[in-house]
């Protein structure tokens, strides 16, 4: 069901791949959906304060995220300032995006 998700922690600067579908439910808001939720939550939990992120899945990356409410089993939702699609041709996930 779950595809990879690239997700990329601002505060400290760690980088970690799990097996979670990104969806975007309405304008700038989402949810993180999957088998990996238990460790998508614990990875965002080491930031230095409120977790900031990007999150990189299916061609498009979710930038400048925060939470969006209280996570379930189900879901983590987020609230994300842009979107935009990565390049075709991008190879190295710090590579550079439209």
């Amino acid at each position: 069901m779950s595809d990879q998700t690239f997700v990329y922690l601002k505060r400290p600067q760690m980088t970690a791949v799990f097996s979670v579908a990104t969806v975007l439910v309405d304008g700038q808001a989402g949810q993180i959906v999957g088998d990996d939720l238990e460790r998508v939550a614990k990875f965002l939990s080491v930031s230095e304060g409120v977790p900031l992120f990007d999150l990189e899945y299916g061609g498009r990356l979710f930038s400048r995220c925060s939470l969006g409410g209280v996570a379930t089993r189900e879901s983590i939702p987020f609230w994300c300032d842009s979107i935009s699609l990565l390049e075709a041709s991008k190879s190295d996930p710090k590579a550079t995006y439209r």
